[in-house]
């Protein structure tokens, strides 16, 4: 049985419920005055017990003593011996003759129990019809029917045309290392432009050219000079841009022009020979601020036609140089993604 419940049943068992005389309005304006005994103190302050009468009156029934017609005085006290709580409530008139009483008990182990009983006993005797109030719900109006709006009439949408989507273009410029194209591993410039049509495979256009070396041939003291410039195109089916990082893998042709300068020889000239390479490459684009970004690059070329650079001498024809066929090449260097 809930707490109000149990303060119900024992207010039946003990007398009728003490009212206001009959004469006075139930509904009049009255004060209140909880008083605590020592040992007691866990009965909370006055507050608590006028906030739980006006829980159960749904408003607010108490004013200050100056104005009040009726005052209601509650003391409650806490036997240690039997572990019992008593409350004693009176109610008097403007003339402070005592108008009612009435005496509740709980055994409960706090005092939770009795000060709401406390309460609902206070509640009925300012408003006999407090329960009611507390157990029954209000009716609420019920709502007039929404008024019918008319509809606007049905608007046609424009369709804006299809945006198509820009190109992107990616100039890069590099610093590379070269392996199989000059007589030792060559250090070069290199320079790209990436170009991504909207619907189709990218296209890579590039072209450097790498430092001279010298090969000097030991027997006769002569040297030859070797430098080389070339260029190339390629196609790239795989490539994506997400925001952190894109990438793409081609491939395609480089045609170098390899030069010659020969020094010290019998009859020393100038040569410029050919070679021709198919390459893989792939590209790797990492964002840095703004439109620039870091890139790393990597090719493999296969050589499908080389010269080679000979010279002949009273024991016969000799080799200077000749290309290789596999070649790799690693770049890494600075990119600007345009729209």
């Amino acid at each position: 049985m809930a707490p109000a419940s149990r303060g119900i049943a024992w207010l039946t068992l003990t007398g009728a419920v003490v009212t206001l005389p009959a004469q006075a309005d139930p509904l009049r304006a009255s004060s209140v005055n909880w008083i605590v005994a020592p040992g007691a103190e866990s009965c909370g302050l006055a507050d608590q017990l006028t906030r739980a009468i006006d829980e159960r009156l749904q408003r607010h029934a108490f004013v200050s003593p100056e104005q009040a017609s009726v005052s209601i005085e509650a003391r409650v006290e806490h036997s240690t011996d039997s572990g019992h709580w008593h409350a004693v409530v009176h109610v008097r008139d403007l003339s402070g003759a005592v108008a009612g009483t009435r005496e509740l008990d709980s055994a409960a182990p706090d005092c939770t129990e009795l000060r709401d009983s406390v309460a609902l006993a206070i509640a009925l005797m300012i408003d006999p019809d407090a329960l009611l109030h507390h157990l029954v719900a209000p009716e609420l109006p019920t709502p007039p029917p929404p008024e019918k709006v008319p509809e606007p009439p049905p608007v046609t949408p424009t369709l804006a045309p299809p945006r198509r989507p820009p190109w992107r273009v990616s100039p890069t410029a590099s610093l590379a290392l070269g392996f199989g194209l000059l007589p030792s591993p060559a250090v070069g410039l290199l320079a790209d432009v990436a170009v991504h049509p909207p619907k189709f495979w990218g296209v890579d256009v590039l072209g450097g050219f790498w430092g001279s070396q010298t090969t000097a041939l030991a027997a006769s003291g002569a040297t030859t000079d070797f430098s080389l410039a070339f260029g190339g195109l390629a196609i790239c089916p795989l490539s994506a841009t997400p925001a952190r990082a894109g990438f793409e893998v081609c491939g395609g042709a480089i045609v170098g022009a390899l030069e010659s300068v020969g020094h010290r020889f019998s009859i020393s000239q100038s040569k410029t020979g050919v070679s021709a390479y198919a390459i893989g490459s792939g590209a790797l684009r990492v964002p840095l601020a703004g439109p620039l970004a870091l890139q790393l690059r990597a090719d493999i070329g296969l050589a499908v036609y080389r010269d080679k650079f000979r010279y002949t001498d009273a024991n016969g024809p000799h080799t200077v140089f000749e290309p290789a066929v596999p070649s790799a090449t690693l770049a890494a260097g600075l990119s600007a993604n345009l729209p």
